[in-house]
């Protein structure tokens, strides 16, 4: 902790020392604000790039992989905290593609989707779920809903399949959380990244000469007295340097399988920081879902799949499937590889009727076998066959169960994680802070968390990118409010 003295007449500026554990948009976000305002930053990534589970990587040194397919919600009127993030960095409107077409194009497409498999007295009693679970709070999955409502057998599969696709299965997806991404007026197009790694990399030549970045670099233990950390001891995965960090607050920006895993090793003052160890364990189990990440690889030039939006996640696994080739720049760094999809499957307990077994009683092979099973018969009549099939970083088994090194967060009926417990310097953030209103866990919530830590523990920070939203979002508005008020002068 130090102070600087701006002027004679300006009150002294206090500075302090920020040791960040993780670089995904939530700790490279908060990272980056912190440096631009002044403080020192160590910022701590156990890969060898940033970007967090916002990332993509080389198998084999050429074949494209990421782990798991993912959009970015843009609306035409409002922003979020992640693309002012974006734009601060310098990523504009040419860096990003839209991921099913126009926004019309888009609508459309889930419309007919959700008219495929709910009749017009599904659409009534959903619309009025919509209402209620947007206004009033509730600690219910989307599958007790689902349990209870009369919604038609068919309705309730279009739901679940549509819960899986941008969260988890309804069992582990908060009800509150899924029914407000239909209460966006104007909804948002969906768009993806066109270089899925210039956002982390622009950031890093933003703070390097500013913040110390250590990578393939994992935590060993965090030392504590009973209110106050000490230190954080780490080690070099590559080189085995072991290194002791020393810092006035300490930030874990990372999952709730890495928090656990984390302060499981630490002693009883961090293991029962929040809520007690026991609690902590049952919260984290409760609120994380694997996606089991492949990419399939064809020699054919824009290899082309059928129109019908997630026509692929009718299946008993329901793969999704995005064709990244479409818009990413960089698709292969092999000659022969001219198109790419990206696929995961999340409900690693759902039985297939062709093998009898899960995904998690099943191999990594087995599990690509059945995939490609699903794919092709969903496909038809035609069937594909790539050329190569990769599967993404970080899969590995645990307790007889798939597990990965980049989860997602899904808050289920256990609620959210507070920011600080006991221990008065040490915080943990990401999807697991409560959001200002319900949503799905998304990159944007993981910033909007930098954010709020920001306003509250650093409410002095002058230099943010969340300022530059506002003041877009103020002038937007303005905008609007003078065309309206120029056509209503016009008309009387």
């Amino acid at each position: 902790m130090y102070y600087h003295v701006k002027s004679l007449y300006h009150i002294i500026v206090l500075y302090m020392k920020y040791v960040i554990v993780g670089s995904g948009p939530c700790g490279l976000s908060l990272a980056y604000t912190l440096v631009q305002n002044g403080h020192h930053v160590e910022l701590i990534e156990r890969d060898s790039i940033l970007g967090g589970s916002w990332n993509s990587q080389w198998i084999e040194e050429k074949y494209w992989s990421e782990n798991s397919p993912r959009v970015i919600p843009k609306s035409l009127i409002t922003s979020s905290h992640f693309l002012d993030f974006l734009s601060e960095l310098g990523m504009y409107d040419a860096d990003f593609a839209q991921v099913y077409g126009s926004l019309p194009t888009t609508i459309s497409k889930l419309s007919g989707f959700f008219t495929n498999h709910l009749s017009v007295t599904d659409m009534v009693k959903f619309t009025i779920a919509i209402g209620r679970y947007t206004l009033f709070d509730s600690n219910k999955t989307l599958q007790e809903w689902l349990d209870s409502t009369t919604i038609s057998k068919k309705g309730k599969k279009g739901i679940k399949i549509f819960s899986i696709l941008i969260n988890a299965h309804p069992r582990d997806t908060n009800v509150n959380d899924f029914f407000s991404e239909f209460a966006n007026i104007p909804p948002p197009n969906l768009v993806q990244f066109k270089q899925p790694n210039k956002w982390h990399q622009l950031a890093e030549a933003k703070i390097k000469n500013k913040a110390q970045i250590f990578k393939n670099t994992e935590i060993i233990r965090i030392n504590s007295n009973e209110s106050r950390v000490t230190d954080i001891i780490t080690t070099n995965k590559k080189t085995g340097e072991v290194k002791i960090h020393k810092g006035d607050r300490y930030i874990l920006a990372i999952p709730p399988p890495a928090l656990i895993t984390l302060v499981s090793n630490c002693n009883v003052w961090v293991k029962n920081n929040w809520n007690g160890y026991d609690w902590l364990k049952d919260w984290g189990d409760r609120t994380y879902y694997v996606g089991f990440g492949f990419q399939l690889h064809f020699r054919e030039n824009n290899k082309t799949m059928p129109k019908e939006w997630c026509w692929s996640c009718h299946g008993d696994w329901n793969v999704i499937i995005e064709p990244v080739s479409d818009w990413v720049q960089k698709k292969s760094k092999d000659p022969l590889v001219n198109s790419v999809w990206s696929c995961c499957i999340v409900d690693m307990d759902a039985k297939s009727k062709h093998t009898g077994k899960t995904p998690n009683e099943s191999s990594k092979e087995e599990i690509i076998a059945e995939c490609m099973r699903q794919i092709n018969a969903n496909i038809g009549p035609e069937t594909i066959t790539p050329y190569k099939i990769t599967q993404s970083e970080g899969l590995y088994r645990k307790h007889d169960r798939w597990m990965s090194k980049n989860v997602g967060f899904t808050r289920s009926n256990a609620g959210y994680l507070e920011m600080r417990g006991k221990i008065e310097n040490l915080f943990c953030l990401g999807c697991q802070t409560k959001p200002a209103q319900p949503s799905i866990a998304l990159a944007t919530g993981a910033v909007e968390a930098s954010v709020t830590f920001l306003k509250e523990y650093e409410p002095n920070t002058k230099n943010a990118f969340y300022y530059n939203g506002n003041n877009k979002r103020i002038a937007l508005m303005c905008i609007l409010i003078v065309c309206f008020y120029m056509r209503y002068k016009k008309q009387n």
